[in-house]
């Protein structure tokens, strides 16, 4: 159980707690922020190799393919599983301070996508890559 994955997404389930007290559904909250995360790495990686057939027109029944699949895998692997994760975390947790290096990667990690992909689609829009 203890793996960057649902660690990254328990962070993701705290912020959205964090953010409003009285959200409903935290770990649903969680589970969004972490596959637009994770989409936009993917959406990086098909712009690189791929960017051209994708800047005449394809590129939203794409993207909307590419986020069905990135939330439903999540869905199937995370949110199934919230009460495990997020008691377990919660257990090892309680009473100390989370790892300061492993959360400065992970909002680094965060960062570093968004640059990324708006760069990418910069590239493409404007044909230089």
């Amino acid at each position: 159980m203890d793996n960057i994955y649902y660690y990254t997404y328990f962070l993701f389930i705290r912020f959205a707690e964090r953010i409003k007290k009285d959200l409903p559904d935290s770990a649903f909250t969680g589970l969004s922020l972490f596959s637009t995360v994770l989409l936009l790495n993917v959406f990086t990686i098909v712009f690189y190799f791929a960017g051209s057939l994708f800047a005449k027109g394809n590129a939203a029944i794409f993207g909307i393919f590419l986020a069905l699949i990135v939330l439903g895998t999540n869905y199937f692997i995370l949110y199934k599983n919230r009460e495990k994760i997020i008691s377990h975390y919660l257990i090892k947790y309680q009473g100390k301070k989370h790892n300061t290096f492993i959360i400065s990667v992970i909002i680094a990690y965060v960062i570093f996508s968004c640059i990324a992909c708006a760069r990418l689609a910069y590239l493409v829009r404007n044909n230089l890559l």
